[in-house]
């Protein structure tokens, strides 16, 4: 049964009719690129290049790929089925078993997942801080905020203040790549190649392809998408181009990043024998770059 009647009707928000009406109404992408990145995209993508250069890139381009198919039939479900129903709903009127296999995985992997962020989200702030307090009052303090705001419609600042975000992660890792030099002719022949080279370090080239498939095509996240388009106003059939757009955007976004860090492993840590393990040695990289405020990009990227 579907217990959310406000997916039963249209909405009235107004659809784009140029291109430039387009570009501006792009939103619950972006907001979703942000929830996509987090530390395992990041490390991952930055462990990948630095230990095998550009030759796994073709894991990237499945995982993507991946990932835009299965937030586009979701979100697709979502608007077009004459039910209103929600993707949970979908399942649940398949058979009963479903809501109750959800819900176990659902409390499962919340718990672990949420932990992780809540750890991870700690862990930043601690750093963004210069260090205060510790990691363990800098989790408590983002539990605390977490508990403040649920339940209360705030998207809209959500994703006007992820906008801004999104844009100073662009700026700084798109212009770290280009600073350190891509190399364009490796990174297609990684893209198209398909090779599973020797392991190198402490990362075997088929766990790190599964890592970068399961991080990024198939995280718990994809599943927000539908959330973040009915809080846009998005309902109906008739938002569904401007739908497809604002996710392609978005994957187009993520492609920008994601290969932003893997060039500069590639082309720093690669050459040198450097490693990756975690994000705090992420931001020791791009702060090596760009000083401080290639440290505080990253921290905000994990925070946010």
């Amino acid at each position: 049964m579907n217990t959310n009647p406000q997916t039963t009707q249209e909405s009235n928000v107004s659809i784009p009719s140029t291109f430039f009406q387009y570009v501006k109404s792009f939103g619950p992408g972006i907001v979703l690129v942000l929830t996509w990145l987090g530390a395992g995209d990041l490390v991952d993508n930055a462990i990948a290049g630095a230990n095998y250069g550009y030759t796994l890139m073709w894991a990237l381009a499945i995982a993507l790929i991946v990932r835009f198919v299965l937030c586009d039939i979701i979100a697709n479900y979502q608007l077009m089925n004459v039910k209103g129903h929600t993707i949970f709903d979908g399942y649940a009127a398949l058979h009963r078993v479903y809501p109750i296999l959800l819900a176990l995985g659902g409390l499962l992997l919340g718990h672990f997942y949420c932990s992780y962020t809540i750890r991870g989200a700690g862990e930043a702030l601690y750093h963004l801080t210069g260090e205060s307090f510790n990691v363990v009052i800098w989790s408590a303090i983002v539990v605390v905020a977490g508990l403040l705001i649920a339940g209360k419609t705030i998207y809209k600042r959500l994703e006007f203040i992820e906008k801004i975000i999104l844009g100073i992660m662009a700026i700084t890792f798109l212009g770290g790549a280009i600073a350190v030099g891509p190399d364009f002719g490796a990174m297609a022949a990684g893209t198209f190649a398909f090779d599973v080279p020797d392991t190198v370090g402490s990362f075997e080239a088929m766990l790190i392809v599964i890592s970068l498939i399961g991080a990024i095509g198939g995280s718990l996240a994809n599943l927000l998408y539908p959330t973040f388009i009915q809080e846009r106003g998005w309902r109906g059939p008739k938002y569904r181009r401007i739908v497809r757009y604002d996710l392609l955007f978005g994957i187009i976004v993520i492609i920008v990043l994601d290969l932003s860090i893997w060039v500069l492993g590639a082309q720093v840590l690669h050459p040198q024998g450097l490693i990756i393990e975690n994000f705090n040695d992420l931001a020791a990289l791009l702060g090596a770059l760009l000083g401080r405020v290639g440290e505080i990009i990253i921290y905000l990227g994990i925070a946010e």
